[in-house]
């Protein structure tokens, strides 16, 4: 299904190719150190430009339509990731809860996500894929992180109980050692 979505966005693309897209909501990093789930919906979606080949990491947000209307999507993040810049890991504290992080290798920028795509069973797929269309090859599977996930984020098309990022403690340990 998420294969069939990528084909279909492919043509309505234009002037820019997409390698691949995932139904994920964001999560925020608050001053406690703990994640909020956004409760939108939301899209990740890879593109790579045809003028100049640059990979773009983008999040939308998904709006269902009303009375009829179809859905659609409306961009709010539009990032050029350059080759070995960043890289996508399941956060390992998560346990079996769908987070995952774009880690970018400079710095100590994150970006944290919660998957909400039905079917669990093409996490691993899509984040390959993304790791493939940013760096040419696939990262570690985990990533460690002092932040722990807190809240659960809405998403009327498969998220229930345990879909969503869950509760979890905070820790104010501002010890960031993340590899």
């Amino acid at each position: 299904e998420s294969m069939l979505r990528s084909l279909q966005a492919e043509g309505r693309a234009g002037s820019q190719n997409v390698l691949c897209e995932f139904r994920a909501g964001k999560l925020n990093l608050k001053p406690n150190n703990m994640m909020h789930a956004d409760p939108r919906r939301g899209l990740i979606r890879l593109k790579r430009d045809e003028g100049d080949g640059l990979i773009h990491f983008q999040w939308l947000e998904r709006i269902k339509g009303v009375m009829g209307a179809p859905s659609r999507t409306n961009l709010e993040d539009d990032l050029i990731i350059f080759p070995q810049e960043a890289v996508m890991k399941k956060l390992q504290q998560a346990g079996d809860r769908r987070i995952y992080v774009l880690k970018f290798q400079q710095g100590d920028r994150k970006l944290f996500f919660w998957f909400q795509e039905e079917d669990a069973s093409g996490d691993e797929d899509f984040v390959k894929k993304v790791n493939v269309s940013l760096n040419g090859e696939e990262a570690p599977a985990e990533v460690t992180t002092t932040s722990k996930p807190a809240g659960a984020g809405g998403d009327s098309g498969g998220s229930g109980p345990g879909s969503g990022p869950g509760s979890g403690s905070g820790s104010n340990n501002n010890n960031n050692n993340n590899n």
